[in-house]
């Protein structure tokens, strides 16, 4: 062989990845839509500041202390950023539990997990929006 021959790599021969189980396919889609819940849980942390001046006006206006005030405020953040992060979960369920299943082989499985797929996509789209056009309808309130 001389050096102007183009040289060739022999084929790699590894270990050959193993097929998926059904609780690695259904943790693969949870952890996934755990992933996409920060932003939309951030957003509605952000509409919760507004939504507490709403909500608790009078407390927080009337706090002893403006540590006690962000206390309060605080609270409603942290519950409006819950609410969503739980939410989001929950509707990634069906999606994730369908894939298991079709790695099981279950009859109707591609169904199913088109459906799962509708469901959390479009759910977690409108809570984003929900949360998004929230934190901005509310702080152009709250500075307005």
């Amino acid at each position: 062989m001389n050096d102007l021959e183009p040289k060739t790599e022999a084929k790699k021969t590894g270990p050959k990845p193993k097929p998926p189980t059904p609780r690695s396919a259904f943790w693969l889609r949870f952890g996934a839509a755990h992933f996409l819940s920060y932003p939309p849980s951030f957003a509605a942390a952000l509409a919760g500041v507004p939504l507490a001046m709403v909500v608790r006006e009078s407390t927080v206006l009337a706090a002893p202390s403006e540590d006690v005030a962000q206390r309060l405020v605080l609270e409603v953040c942290i519950a409006a950023a819950l609410v969503v992060y739980v939410l989001i979960h929950l509707f990634a369920l069906p999606w994730s539990l369908a894939a298991a299943a079709a790695v099981r082989g279950d009859a109707n499985a591609s169904a199913r997990r088109k459906r799962g797929w509708t469901i959390f996509l479009t759910a977690t789209l409108v809570t984003s929006f929900v949360s998004v056009f929230g934190a901005l309808a509310g702080w152009a309130w709250l500075l307005g």
